[in-house]
């Protein structure tokens, strides 16, 4: 099956060349996490690394408002602490489950 020129051009488009500096420690941290991964390239790792934190976000600002919800009360029943963790639970495997590409 061959490509059209013009797919390859569009898909080389959606696409920017980055030359990064790292030490050779992040460099043998970032190889592992791609081996780890199954990921065939450093660029592909970098990409689904940088993909996955940008995706926490919602989680993780949830986790902040849920803190910060049970700082400002002082008095919780038994009943509004454990909603607080079931929903606290909820969010925490939300981020394990985006950065489940690292396999241990």
């Amino acid at each position: 099956m061959s490509s059209h020129p013009l797919d390859v051009e569009e898909e080389q488009a959606a696409y920017a060349r980055l030359n990064i500096l790292l030490s050779n420690d992040a460099l043998a941290k970032l190889d592992e996490l791609k081996d780890k991964a199954g990921l065939a390239s450093r660029g592909r790792a970098i990409q689904i690394i940088i993909e996955s934190v940008y995706d926490l976000q919602p989680d993780i600002k949830a986790i902040i408002e849920l803190n910060n919800v049970a700082s400002a009360q002082t008095n919780m029943s038994s009943q509004e602490v454990v909603s607080l963790l079931l929903r606290l639970l909820i969010y925490v495997s939300n981020i394990l489950r985006r950065l489940s590409f690292i396999k241990q």
